[in-house]
């Protein structure tokens, strides 16, 4: 055997022992019912991507009714360093809660080094706060709200009694400040410019179901 004919076959044997993972991603893929071809397999075992869990993950985002995902779009969360497997588990959750949260929304929390599934337990669920005489200058109020957390700050904290102290320092704020007699005027400028459904949203992070105000004259 002359030397170019064992130089030829050393590189074939070198090339087909470096192919071997891709194949083994190609394979995992059909496994999970995932269409990859050897080129995309290839540049995954270049990149150190196509594990079983980023094709499973795909895989069920798609049976699950995730709109517009792609396998590109699972692998750049696995290359950023995330587990794609956390966020289906969150996203089938929050399905079951009637939610439909975005893959943006999910790529997000599990980043943030949180559990997907755990930031939406409990996001149905129903909160009652009261906050009894608050006496200031000419008047008193008590206040009442119904509420449930929304995702609308990706890392709010859920957290009912400082929903509720915030709730009472904006009310003790506006008491102080007022000067009028009309309660009813007083009821309105709470309503909607102290307490209203942007404050609640933004800053609060709750959705209000329900709020009862009951303003008195301090005789």
């Amino acid at each position: 055997m002359d030397k170019m004919t064992l130089l030829l076959l050393v590189l074939i044997v070198l090339l087909t022992l470096l192919s071997i993972p891709a194949f083994v991603i190609f394979f995992r893929a059909r496994k999970n019912n995932v269409n990859l071809d050897l080129g995309k397999a290839f540049i995954m075992q270049l990149r150190k991507t196509g594990s079983n869990e980023m094709f499973k993950a795909y895989a069920g985002f798609v049976k699950n009714g995730m709109k517009n995902i792609t396998l590109d779009d699972i692998e750049a969360h696995v290359l950023a360093g995330g587990n794609p497997m956390n966020c289906l588990e969150g996203y089938i959750y929050a399905k079951e809660q009637g939610l439909n949260p975005e893959y943006k929304v999910l790529t997000a929390i599990d980043l943030s080094g949180r559990n997907v599934k755990d930031d939406f337990i409990g996001v149905n669920q129903e909160h009652d706060i009261k906050i009894q005489t608050l006496d200031k200058k000419s008047i008193t109020l008590d206040y009442y709200v119904r509420f449930r957390f929304t995702h609308s700050n990706l890392f709010q904290i859920k957290d009912i009694n400082l929903v509720k102290e915030n709730i009472k320092k904006k009310l003790g704020t506006f008491l102080n400040s007022w000067n009028g007699n009309d309660l009813f005027e007083a009821e309105r400028l709470i309503r909607e410019n102290i307490l209203n459904p942007e404050y609640f949203e933004r800053n609060l992070g709750i959705q209000v179901l329900k709020q009862d105000y009951v303003l008195k004259r301090i005789k």
